[in-house]
């Protein structure tokens, strides 16, 4: 063995291909009329390295903006969560229990309203996604303009169905006097706000779409912020509920200026001008929120549902009490649940480019949601529960009402079980499943309803605990529905990608729609 020979094989053994370079340009130098031949294979394994090592880049780009999109979701959570115990003792202090209540009454409506969605936003996001992983950009804004024309018709048609039957609404909830006085006058202008919504929560979805979900939970918790900060300002000054009004409709007009801005900027083309109606992305945009529409209408009713049951069958009291410890133990389960949300660009994006582990993907990532359930969410959720009587009154101070301790642990308990159903619920939107969504939320709501219709039919009155129990057992049932789903696609032998086909795009998803 020459020095020369003994000198090049170990860096070949001991330090991979990726010395053949030099071993290349070396060796082919020794000869005339071979440089040539070596430089060219030279250069090629100069550029499988390059390529080799930007794949890698992207990757770690890739997983670095899916752990910016998580922990984004769960810190902005965890302040919404905190803006929820800053804002019950301001209303409570400037409203009271009654009138905070009818507040509530009001908000069914913007409830309602979102059923005209029609599931376009969650599915935009979808739709937005993949044409922005194909670089077409002129699809991305035709998605979106079509989306605003129709949430924009819908929400006019809406408004103006609020305005005919306000005299039935103040029949369904049995208001009389002066506070039917209020919210019929007040009713045309929460339609108003309605609209308002549709559009924040249809430029907000094209934010995640286009693989910004750390800024959809910026603009979320943004328009919380802005409206605790101007209806506070607001009740301060005497506005009563009129200001609750005026503050939430400001804070979604800044809110959805800023999320129109996000896109713009995202974008190489202008959203505003013609856009030609494309006939086969409207039926898919339709078509994909149909399934949406109908698992909507069951989730965005639940909460509704109970208030106007306890509205009935309790008291205004009632439906406020009900209402903070169900909504507040839902911001506990939001502060875990948002990291889980952008599990639905990650698996949808491994779905349509056809990666072979996509199967481990879901089961890696689903197994690692379980693992921050139990060991995280689990011991918040238990030493809430232990401390919430000191807790309450701390919080509360005069407006502690003696109801709302054991209210709140039992809806804590509903809460920790809808959470245990999240990383299923949400991966399954990633897959392109949209039938499973569907029936998971009708079960929810026909066993939250089943119920209080049960107890109210039965005994003509309702407490806010046993209200408390038919949600527990509503998303219990939930969970269990979507986990044996779950279990069943992941031990099937066949492909994720033959259970949920993305052929052409053409496949029908779907995403959840939350209540307002």
């Amino acid at each position: 063995m020459t020095k020369d020979s003994s000198f090049r094989r170990p860096l070949v053994n001991e330090e991979g291909p990726r010395l053949t370079v030099f071993r290349d340009l070396f060796r082919h130098s020794e000869a005339d009329g071979k440089l040539s031949s070596g430089l060219k294979r030279s250069v090629a394994s100069i550029s499988r390295v390059l390529r080799g090592a930007g794949g890698q880049l992207v990757v770690r780009v890739n997983r670095s903006q899916f752990s910016r999109n998580m922990g984004a979701g769960s810190i902005m959570a965890l302040i919404g969560a905190c803006l929820s115990v800053l804002s019950y003792p301001i209303y409570l202090r400037y409203l009271g229990y009654h009138r905070y209540g009818l507040w509530l009454v009001l908000s069914v409506v913007v409830s309602v309203t979102q059923l005209g969605s029609l599931g376009i936003p969650w599915a935009l996001m979808k739709l937005v996604a993949e044409d922005h992983g194909q670089g077409d950009w002129e699809g991305v804004k035709t998605y979106i303009n079509i989306s605003c024309g129709i949430l924009l018709g819908v929400g006019l048609i809406f408004l103006g169905a609020v305005i005919l039957i306000r005299p039935f609404i103040l029949s369904w909830f049995r208001l009389s006097g002066a506070d039917a006085a209020t919210v019929y006058a007040l009713l045309p202008y929460v339609g108003a706000l309605s609209v308002l919504v549709l559009l924040f929560s249809t430029f907000n979805a094209a934010v995640g779409g286009l693989g910004r979900m750390d800024l959809t939970s910026y603009n979320e918790t943004l328009v919380q912020v802005l409206i605790v900060c101007f209806c506070g300002l607001l009740l301060y000054l005497g506005f009563d509920i009129r200001g609750m009004l005026i503050g939430t409709l400001s804070g979604y007009v800044v809110a959805q200026v800023i999320s129109f801005t996000q896109v713009q900027m995202m974008m190489p083309i202008s959203i505003i001008g013609r856009t030609r109606i494309n006939g086969r992305k409207a039926r898919k945009l339709l078509t994909t929120g149909g399934w949406i529409l109908g698992g909507s209408v069951f989730t965005m009713m639940l909460l509704p549902f109970s208030r106007l049951m306890l509205s009935r069958y309790a008291g205004l009291e009632a439906v406020a009490v009900n209402d903070m410890c169900l909504t507040g133990s839902l911001r506990v389960k939001t502060v875990f649940d948002a990291a889980f949300r952008p599990m639905i660009p990650e698996v949808s994006s491994h779905l349509v480019q056809g990666k072979t582990n996509l199967r481990s993907r879901v089961l890696s990532i689903d197994r690692k949601a379980m693992h921050v359930t139990l060991a995280v969410a689990l011991p918040t959720f238990i030493g809430l529960m232990i401390v919430m009587n000191p807790l309450l009154h701390l919080w509360l101070h005069r407006s502690f009402n003696p109801l709302l301790p054991n209210t709140f642990r039992i809806a804590l308990v509903g809460a920790f079980a809808s959470l245990l159903g999240s990383s299923a619920y949400y991966m399954l939107i990633g897959l392109g499943n949209a039938r499973d969504m569907a029936f998971s939320s009708a079960i929810q709501f026909l066993v939250n309803a089943g119920v209080l219709l049960g107890i109210g039919l039965s005994y003509k009155h309702l407490t806010v605990g046993e209200a408390a129990t038919a949600f527990g057992m509503a998303t219990a049932s939930c969970t269990l529905y979507l986990r044996i789903r779950m279990r069943f696609l992941l031990r099937s032998k066949d492909p994720l990608s033959e259970h949920f086909p993305l052929a052409g795009g053409d496949a029908v998803t779907k995403t959840p729609a939350e209540g307002f």
